[in-house]
């Protein structure tokens, strides 16, 4: 992460970017092909719902609450869980089934709500870590890392799976 942004203006300018790359790739996709599963069986909108997920997990770190709560966990529950990809396994199968309008509307309220948090931070905040804002005291990543994973590089990463899983469908 050598480039990574240096002040809350550079992480707002790259957050922009991103989220704009990534609504290039599906805007003006139908509800069908936004429905669509591709070879690994999510659709566009499974990856927008997991997106969703992780900016509300986002939020609730900037906020001070336990990330948990942001993916409807108690806290034993969330213990439980042994791997970010079974979390992502769990938010799968929790979302799978919503409308394309309700996904597309909790994708841009979680994104509002990321942009609200992350426009409140200074750049000194940048430095201090999850543990610092109270959400997990055990956690002691630099909350810019937590930022970049879950909004401008998580955008970016699945931009690409979405564009291959749009070229496969329409293979």
């Amino acid at each position: 992460m050598n480039d990574a942004p240096r002040t809350t203006v550079e992480v707002l300018e790259r957050v922009g970017d991103n989220w704009s790359e990534l609504q290039q790739v599906f805007a003006g996709l139908t509800e069908q092909q936004l429905s669509e599963p591709g070879p690994e069986g999510w659709c566009v909108k499974d990856h927008l719902s997991h997106i969703s997920a992780w900016e509300c997990a986002l939020t609730a770190v900037l906020r001070g609450q336990p990330q948990h709560r942001a993916f409807g966990l108690d806290a034993a529950t969330y213990d439980r869980i042994d791997s970010v990809d079974q979390l992502n396994a769990l938010v799968y199968q929790r979302t799978r089934d919503r409308s394309v309008a309700d996904v597309l509307s909790e994708l841009e309220r979680a994104h509002g709500d990321v942009l609200a948090e992350l426009q409140r931070l200074g750049d000194a905040d940048l430095d201090r870590t999850i543990a610092d804002f109270g959400s997990d005291p055990s956690d002691g990543r630099p909350i810019r890392q937590k930022i970049a994973g879950d909004s401008f590089e998580h955008y970016a990463e699945h931009a690409m799976w979405l564009r291959d899983l749009l070229a496969a469908i329409q293979r």
